[in-house]
């Protein structure tokens, strides 16, 4: 019986000087690799801007691999096991010191003095109060991005997801969080001596005039009020000026893709959609008050 294909492996390799590949292969497959390196040829002259370029000098650096380590090298470079516990148990006393006195009393301020008193920053989702919040934000993340997937299947008849809208209903969550952590991060910058630190300010949205120039007069965004239904944000933060109203939410028509994705990008807060602020479970609602 005749062999089913006499096409012969081609043994190829890779020569480092000149990056050539060298092998034997049949009549066939050279041709095939003429026709390749004609391709390759042509896509390099298209391709003659792209250039790379390498330091005429290399600084290379010995680094001691673990196994190298001494014993005594090895504790003064990694916290050992008993030095962790002691971290835990500081941690724990500091702690409880917060939850028994005023912290006003602590080295919690933003200045560079160094008073006589312990400095609590990095503990305050330690405590009850900020564990109850971090558990309260991440539950209440949780459930209306799971909602608004549920509330997707039976209003949309298409049956495809939109993640504009789930991302819009998430974000409006976690939002509070970002500008309390932009606020922590710039007094944290203050305090270790970066006076000359770049203020992000977000910036104020005119919701009128995005909507009168992207949406229709019968796609007008409603005005909903509905304050059971309504993750109310009143955020006040250094170098900050963001206040959100609790019952000005605006509502995207789902039929209108491109509408909303134009709409989407350029805002910096997401809006609730109607059919959302509408169902949400009186479970879900936040009331979040940055700390000043």
């Amino acid at each position: 019986m005749a062999p089913l294909s006499n096409t012969e492996h081609t043994a190829c390799y890779y020569d480092d000087e000149d990056d050539l590949c060298v092998g034997l292969s049949s009549p066939s497959s050279s041709s095939s690799l003429q026709r390749k390196s004609s391709l390759s040829s042509s896509k390099r002259i298209d391709d003659s801007t792209v250039s790379v370029s390498f330091a005429p000098e290399v600084a290379v650096y010995a680094v001691l691999h673990i196994n190298d380590y001494s014993l005594t090298e090895r504790r003064d470079t990694w916290y050992g096991a008993e030095e962790m516990r002691q971290v835990r148990q500081e941690w724990k006393e500091i702690v409880q010191m917060m939850e028994d006195c005023n912290m006003s009393e602590l080295d919690n301020d933003s200045d560079d003095e160094n008073e006589d008193y312990l400095c609590v920053r990095g503990l305050e989702g330690k405590t009850s109060a900020g564990k109850r919040r971090r558990r309260q934000a991440r539950s209440i993340s949780m459930e209306v991005v799971l909602d608004e997937q549920v509330y997707q299947e039976i209003d949309d008849d298409s049956g495809l997801p939109d993640p504009i809208m789930i991302a819009m209903a998430y974000h409006e969550c976690t939002f509070p969080l970002q500008v309390d952590a932009f606020r922590q991060a710039q007094k944290d910058a203050r305090a270790v001596g970066q006076a000359t630190v770049e203020e992000v300010k977000p910036n104020k949205f005119d919701f009128r005039a995005v909507r009168s120039k992207y949406l229709s007069e019968s796609e007008m965004c409603r005005r909903v009020s509905s304050d059971d239904a309504t993750v109310a944000t009143t955020l006040m933060a250094d170098n900050l000026d963001v206040h959100t109203s609790s019952n000005v939410l605006f509502h995207l028509p789902s039929t209108n893709h491109a509408i909303r994705k134009r709409f989407s990008s350029c805002f910096i807060m997401p809006l609730t959609p109607k059919r959302y602020a509408r169902r949400r479970p009186r479970s879900s609602t936040m009331s979040y008050q940055a700390d000043v």
